[in-house]
């Protein structure tokens, strides 16, 4: 798809390749046209890595990381605690991993609850783990307070290994938009508020929220909703 996580790679591969950084970036199929473009413009290469085979795809990681020798590995939609971590710091590299969605579910009323004993042998199960492995990753970046706070609360991450980087947009890609058309399209005239969301129509996106919020604004205004899901 094109979208914020898309643009966030292709705008960060510009920033490396500006600072003088070489960059690859590993994906699990075949990056669209318009996103090879960007990263060759950049300068940045890319590889292809099927992780629905997690062993091949291990296997072929520690082969690349061997010969490439990276300073810096940066992993998105990837755990923590995937072996594949483990295998950048056995190459050497510096280690960041990106927590792109909130670790851990609220509990429904319907689940059975675990004794008190149960939840305190997982509570120390999972200490043991972060114990173990967190030292394996040297910053974990989160896209929000919520999430950083999350990761904090599921993998009991130091608070000084966290920092949040919220989700960029490059502006200067809107630069030359003109809006009197859109407006003229709409409807809205030339004073009356606009409001636009754009973003996957998911549930945790809110966008009910959204529409239930702007019936209570009490003035005329128009809510664009942009996105498909």
């Amino acid at each position: 798809k094109r979208g914020s996580m898309e643009a966030e790679l292709v705008a960060l591969a510009g920033r490396l390749h500006a600072a003088g950084a070489r960059a690859t970036f590993v994906f699990s199929q075949a990056t669209p046209a318009w996103m090879a473009s960007a990263f060759a413009a950049a300068g940045a290469a890319t590889r292809v890595m099927d992780f629905r085979r997690p062993a091949a795809a291990a296997l072929a990681l520690s082969r690349m990381l061997q010969a490439a020798r990276p300073a810096l590995v940066h992993f998105h939609f990837v755990r923590a605690y995937s072996p594949l971590v483990a295998i950048a710091r056995a190459a050497g590299a510096r280690v960041i991993v990106h927590d792109h969605i909130t670790l851990g579910q609220p509990s429904s009323p319907d689940q059975p609850r675990r004794g008190a004993a149960a939840a305190l042998v997982l509570r120390g199960c999972k200490r043991a783990r972060a114990a173990l492995l967190n030292r394996f990753v040297d910053r974990r970046i989160a896209v929000s307070r919520f999430v950083a706070d999350s990761v904090q609360c599921a993998e009991y991450v130091a608070a000084q290994k966290l920092v949040v980087i919220e989700n960029g947009i490059d502006l200067q890609r809107f630069g030359a938009a003109e809006g009197a058309t859109l407006r003229r399209e709409l409807g809205a005239g030339p004073r009356r508020k606009i409001v636009a969301c754009v973003s996957r129509l998911a549930p945790e996106k809110g966008v009910d929220v959204l529409i239930r919020v702007m019936a209570r604004v009490g003035r005329d205004a128009l809510l664009l909703l942009a996105g498909d899901g």
